[in-house]
């Protein structure tokens, strides 16, 4: 292949990293046969090269390649967190928690370096800003502070308001708890003027970015009540049940004034009378992601046309539905109390945020939109949840998962052999297609199933709890547990009852 082929088949960027991933396995294949040292690629190379491997899914490779990396330059304490986060992308949750951990120690030791213990400092970094589910995320941060889980500290987090994150109105909500920052320059520059004052920038450049690294809490794992380290969603789970515990209800609320004028809008621009109830669903589809689900396809996607007796459901009872998602999707048909706000040439950030804060429940998947509503105190009804060994945080919602059959007689997995196995933690498809197993998606039924149930609860309707569901609930948490999982969000009784026999 010419190198002009290349360009046109890859693009510059796919081109850069198929070259840069050629560079790595003959750096293997030298070092095997004895020809090359370990130790003779430069310090950068070998990062852009980890870079390159992760970019194509290639964890494995990616981890071996920045450790090689880190072996140069133990200081470095964003790579530490870069491995941890390699490794939970290739579901080593285990591994991952380690890494952060030394994340942890390293910071730690950093601040004593740096005569920065006693700071009153703490920086919310990048990592916050990557999707809007890590945006959301903010709400455990700050509840964990509240609860004392860690020093309370003046948190900032910058961030450029010409090109904002998804999810970037909850900011207006989260300033009343911590310090956000519209950054006119870098996020970096911003921090640092915060933390050193106007002369910042008389500075050392070098000193800077490590005093801000180790500042810096990210996104992908805290400490709990014990001072465990934890990556975030059994970190999530642990917080909303202290939380739930003290009695506190949920962080935010738009008030008055912004729901009413939500309210008026959504009548002027799509008809949603201000008086009627509606329900949001988003169902998850590869195009918002497009180029990550290129190298990385996943398990999360779902399709909107199995939702046909779910939007049904919510019509029979006199309630709107409104489609959220982004303009990728794929349209869905015109019908009366449905709007297909997805893909509507009038969204806006602002109503992405308010819609989930306004509506009577949330119907969803497993995306970073499902951590919306629920910081707002909207429950969920998270369907083809996948995977099922990570369940949202918030206790409130209710989650039914997608199930595994062995290839070979088309059986379901039990949920013990679903969470003792990679079926049970993957979220890439690459994990499933060489394997004896096959992920399904939810039927209409259950789909149907988990609406009715949280329907009902939202709406006082008549719920009977019977000794049954309770057992049944509590024979899978303990699954859960026994596996190395966590207890988040509640699995659907209905679900339980169907498929008890996946509770042997």
């Amino acid at each position: 292949m010419t190198v002009k082929s290349l360009l046109r088949r890859l693009g510059w960027v796919d081109a850069a990293r198929w070259v840069l991933l050629q560079m790595l396995h003959v750096r293997h294949f030298l070092i095997r046969a004895g020809l090359l040292s370990p130790t003779s690629i430069p310090y950068t190379a070998l990062v852009l090269m980890g870079n390159a491997a992760l970019a194509r899914g290639k964890h494995k490779q990616a981890i071996e390649t920045y450790i090689a990396a880190l072996a140069r330059w133990p200081e470095d304490l964003p790579l530490r967190l870069q491995i941890g986060v390699t490794a939970f992308l290739a579901g080593d949750y285990d591994e991952a928690e380690k890494w952060f951990a030394s994340s942890v120690q390293t910071r730690n030791f950093d601040l004593s370096r740096w005569a920065m213990t006693e700071t009153k400092y703490r920086v919310l970094d990048r990592t916050w800003l990557l999707a809007i589910g890590h945006v959301a995320s903010i709400d455990t941060y700050i509840k964990a502070e509240k609860l004392g889980w860690m020093p309370k500290k003046a948190t900032l987090l910058a961030y450029n308001p010409s090109a904002p994150p998804s999810g970037w109105p909850l900011f207006r909500y989260f300033s009343e708890h911590i310090q956000i920052i519209p950054a006119n320059g870098s996020a970096e520059d911003a921090i640092d003027a915060a933390v050193h004052g106007r002369k910042f920038r008389k500075l050392d450049q070098g000193n800077r970015d490590h005093i801000r690294a180790v500042l810096s809490q990210p996104f992908w794992y805290g400490q709990d009540a014990h001072g465990q380290t934890r990556w975030f969603a059994p970190l999530g789970a642990s917080v909303e049940a202290a939380w739930k515990a003290a009695g506190h209800g949920p962080l935010l609320n738009p008030g008055a004034d912004d729901r009413t004028n939500f309210r008026k809008s959504m009548e002027e621009i799509y008809g949603l009378p201000v008086d009627a109830w509606f329900v949001v669903l988003h169902v998850r589809e590869p195009g918002f992601h497009a180029a990550w689900h290129k190298h990385h396809p996943g398990t999360r996607n779902a399709e909107i046309s199995t939702y046909e007796t779910v939007i049904d459901f919510v019509l029979a009872q006199g309630g709107w539905v409104v489609r959220g998602g982004d303009p990728t999707m794929k349209k869905i048909p015109t019908r009366d109390r449905v709007i297909d706000y997805a893909t509507s040439a009038r969204r806006s950030p602002e109503i992405d945020i308010l819609l989930c804060a306004e509506c009577a429940y949330f119907i969803g998947t497993n995306s970073g939109f499902s951590v919306v509503p629920p910081v707002f105190g909207t429950r969920c009804a998270l369907t083809n949840w996948s995977p099922i060994g990570i369940p949202n945080w918030y206790l409130d919602d209710i989650y039914i998962p997608k199930l595994v059959r062995r290839r070979r007689d088309k059986r379901l997995l039990t949920f013990t052999e679903m969470f003792s196995s990679i079926a049970g933690w993957s979220q890439f498809q690459r994990d499933f297609k060489k394997t004896r197993f096959i992920i399904e998606d939810n039927d209409p039924e259950d789909l149907l199933a988990v609406v009715q149930e949280l329907h009902a609860e939202i709406f006082g309707e008549p719920v009977e709890v019977r000794p049954e569901d309770t057992a049944r609930l509590q024979r899978f948490n303990e699954i859960a547990l026994a596996n190395g999982g966590y207890v988040g969000s509640r699995m659907s009784y209905r679900f339980l009852e169907k498929y008890e026999h996946l509770l042997a």
